[in-house]
């Protein structure tokens, strides 16, 4: 009995609780759970459940996304924690009231911390995508580039051809 016959003889919680151990953290992301491993299942526990691809490029695509929202929650929340403080200062300094509490000032630092950590995942996760490129989409990256020069140049043409 292969891993899916044996997922597909549980009840669906037990399925999706199975699923989640094998491919351990994930995020919710436009009607998914996304794995750090590049698997990603629909939230609705009754939907498609995906291991990671086999092709390296694609997993490593998943897996930059994964990162890539990661980082963008982390920093947003940063940034939206950082606004509020310096309402609270501004606050504080007009009307004389208190300034926002120490522990606000911790958990901003908390969340530099992740973010600068979570910078160091992404960029990894962005490395391994370029590492894992085809071979064709190299090419076509090439071809492309060279295209655009070449447009470039016979603008310049253009542009010196008047009367």
């Amino acid at each position: 009995m292969t891993m899916i016959d044996g997922l597909n003889q549980m009840s669906t919680a037990a399925r999706v609780e199975k699923f989640h151990e094998i491919h351990g953290n994930s995020i919710s992301y436009d009607g998914h759970y996304l794995f750090e491993d590049g698997a990603s299942r629909e939230i609705n526990p009754m939907g498609a459940m995906i291991d990671a691809p086999a092709d390296p490029h694609t997993k490593a695509k998943r897996v930059e996304l994964y990162w890539r929202i990661k980082l963008e929650r982390a920093t947003d929340q940063f940034h939206r924690l950082r606004a509020e403080i310096k309402r609270g200062i501004n606050y504080a300094e007009r009307y004389g009231d208190p300034p926002p509490p120490q522990a606000m000032f911790d958990d901003l630092t908390a969340l530099q911390h992740k973010v600068i950590r979570l910078k160091k995942n992404h960029a990894k996760a962005a490395t391994a995508v370029e590492q894992n490129k085809p071979k064709w989409l190299i090419e076509r990256a090439q071809r492309l580039e060279d295209n655009r020069k070449a447009a470039a140049e016979a603008s310049s043409q253009l542009d010196r051809i008047e009367i």
